[in-house]
């Protein structure tokens, strides 16, 4: 009889103080997660959902290990819990997090057709938009009532939202921030933007870029506040330029006032895409210096991409350089610090920048992406091919460096394999012109012009405004003998690049421009042409041969004599230089000049191969070298 009085006196007792134990361990839940203590939070987690199977310790308790990195187990908490059930009836807020904690879960786990299967469950088709913002209203009415109904039950709610303890009933409900399914501008991000933004990144690695697309549109269409939908766009080149602008058109009109430097942001790091839009851009530090983000690192990093992409390197290497100096591990950043020092040729930068990464961050591509950068810059390509290729591996989906794979291959002559490299960028950069244009740039070398024109005109589809597709288009015509045309692309180029950025990057353009106006005799006009390379390049011997030539042929035997031997000073092995000097040398001390040019066939030298070579190394050496970098 003692034994069963006190075996009832310890069940009373315990019945009585089991509120109270479960508090603790929400309590000590949330204090140890908030110092960082993942093991105890999980313990502590774990004890408490165990007390009370309340689904939102479930939920709490999976996130605790999706950060403990314990994917498949997060995973299994909400299976269990039975949160991941699809019905008829619409999900309850709860639910759609558990939806979207299990989704984040499987997707780090590498199991995207997972992530897929769960989630067509409850997302509607991405093209049915209306219906997608159907199902994020349904959950933001039934959030709200579940708010109301929460502020009425006796049980303190856990904390399924990872918020710090605070006293109930401290906060009206309507001053509470929550993080389900929430207004845009009076919570935090929509839950059913999250689902559409886990499911289009699912698909991105599935390689359904359409659908990939689709979803990631879709989530901003919903909350225009979902930044990770956004960058994955800008990141992955998924939508071409004309349709990403009307997207950050549309979106900014949708911001809160208190939220605009977002739209500016947003519009700032579409720049990658649209050079253009940095002239737009000139006084973008507008909001978000206004806002206090100025020196944001984010910002500066996105200016630096801006600046890179509309041909402004110095200032491109000098952003970067302070986004470096505060986070030398924002790997964006780095990527256009090492492409603007191989655009100044800038080895010892290269090389100690790549040195010091390698040594604090071995297993990441972006380290090795430098290194390659570097040889490449030293004229090694074949060491540059093995660090690219490293870097591949370490991060197949690193487009940057597979198109450092394919300029590696294209400076050793392996035309195939650099296709390949540039064919394997194209497809992680769907709506980007960039590995279009590399790849018809390499069909230009091997003389495949059909080919080039096919996909230099692809390239000029995605974006219109780039000056160097205008340039390949241009090389294209010339080498069909189509030289009016060929002008009028080499005209076109020169107009999109910006007039700060003419200097040594455009030289190979205005050369190329004097080519095709010589083709035409308009020799006034191609020698003021190459005058305006020259004082970008002063000792670049082949354009002073083709100022010469262009003098011989204007009849001003004298200048071409003096400047065929100024080519000569700079490259002795210059076969076509010394030729052509001997024949204007002849033509002083025996014959008129119109008579040496015809017995000599000057004119008919002008089809064959010095002339075309000089074309040849203008339009495409020269031009690849200064856009190879990212």
């Amino acid at each position: 009889l003692i034994c069963v009085s006190l075996l009832s006196s310890w069940r009373i007792m315990s019945s009585a103080d089991s509120q109270k134990m479960l508090s603790e361990l929400r309590r000590l839940t949330a204090s140890t997660l908030a110092q960082n203590m993942l093991g105890s939070a999980a313990f502590f987690c774990n004890k408490a959902h165990s007390m009370s199977a309340d689904p939102r310790d479930a939920v709490a308790l999976a996130q605790i290990q999706l950060f403990q990195g314990h994917f498949l187990r997060a995973v299994g908490v909400l299976e269990r819990q039975g949160l991941l059930e699809a019905s008829e009836a619409p999900c309850s807020p709860l639910q759609l997090q558990a939806m979207h904690l299990a989704a984040t879960a499987l997707f780090q786990a590498e199991r995207s057709d997972a992530v897929v299967e769960m989630l067509e469950r409850i997302l509607p088709n991405e093209k049915d938009l209306e219906a997608i913002r159907d199902l994020a209203k349904a959950g933001r009415d039934t959030s709200d009532a579940a708010l109301v109904k929460e502020e009425d039950s006796a049980l303190s709610s856990p904390f399924g939202v990872m918020e710090p303890p605070r006293l109930r009933n401290s906060k009206p409900p309507s001053a509470r921030k929550r993080s389900l399914g929430g207004a845009p501008g009076k919570s935090g991000i929509d839950v059913v933007a999250s689902l559409c933004t886990t499911m289009g990144l699912a698909f991105e690695v599935l390689e359904n870029r359409t659908r990939a697309t689709g979803y990631l549109v879709a989530a901003l269409e919903v909350d225009p506040r979902c930044v990770e939908a956004m960058e994955t766009l800008l990141n992955s080149g998924l939508l071409p330029v004309v349709r990403l602008k009307a997207l950050i058109t549309d979106l900014q009109s949708r911001l809160a006032p208190e939220l605009a430097w977002l739209g500016d942001y947003y519009a700032l790091r579409s720049a990658v895409l649209d050079p253009a839009t940095v002239k737009e851009l000139s006084s973008a530090n507008t909001m978000a210096e206004e806002g206090g983000f100025g020196s944001n690192v984010d910002v500066i990093a996105a200016k630096a991409e801006a600046a890179y992409y509309a041909d402004d390197i110095a200032e491109a290497r000098t952003l970067a350089e302070r986004v470096h100096t505060q986070d030398p591990h924002h790997e964006r950043c780095a990527l256009v610090l090492f492409a603007s020092l191989l655009e100044q040729e800038n080895k010892n930068d290269l090389y100690y920048l790549a040195h010091k990464m390698i040594e604090e961050s071995p297993s990441s591509a972006v380290s090795w992406v430098g290194v390659g950068c570097y040889y490449l810059a030293t004229k090694r390509p074949d060491l540059a091919q093995r660090y690219f290729h490293k870097a591949t591996k370490l991060q197949p989906r690193l487009a940057q460096a597979w198109i450092g794979f394919g300029n590696a291959f294209s400076a050793q002559d392996e035309s195939d394999q650099a296709m390949a490299a540039y064919r394997s960028a194209a497809r992680l950069l769907p709506g980007s012109h960039v590995p279009s244009l590399y790849i018809g740039m390499e069909y230009i070398r091997s003389s495949n012009l059909s080919l080039a024109a096919s996909f230099l005109t692809g390239a000029m589809g995605l974006n219109p405004l780039d000056p160097l597709i205008y340039n390949e288009i241009g090389v294209v015509s010339y080498r069909k003998g189509q030289y009016s045309e060929a002008e009028g692309y080499f005209r076109k180029a020169l107009s999109l690049a910006r007039p700060e950025a003419l200097m040594k990057r455009w030289a190979p353009t205005l050369v190329n421009l004097g080519h095709a106006l010589r083709k035409q005799r308009k020799f006034s006009d191609a020698l003021a042409n190459y005058q305006a390379a020259l004082a970008m390049e002063p000792h670049a011997a082949d354009i002073l041969a083709a100022s010469a030539f262009t003098h011989h042929l204007a009849g001003d035997v004298a200048k071409a004599i003096s400047m065929y031997h100024k080519s000569l000073a700079i490259c002795p092995e210059d076969a076509f230089a010394s030729e052509m000097l001997e024949k204007a040398l002849h033509a002083t001390i025996s014959l008129p000049l119109r008579e040496a040019l015809a017995s000599t066939n000057v004119g008919n030298s002008e089809e064959q191969s010095g002339a075309e070579s000089m074309m040849q190394s203008g339009a495409e050496s020269m031009m690849q070298s200064g856009a190879e970098s990212m």
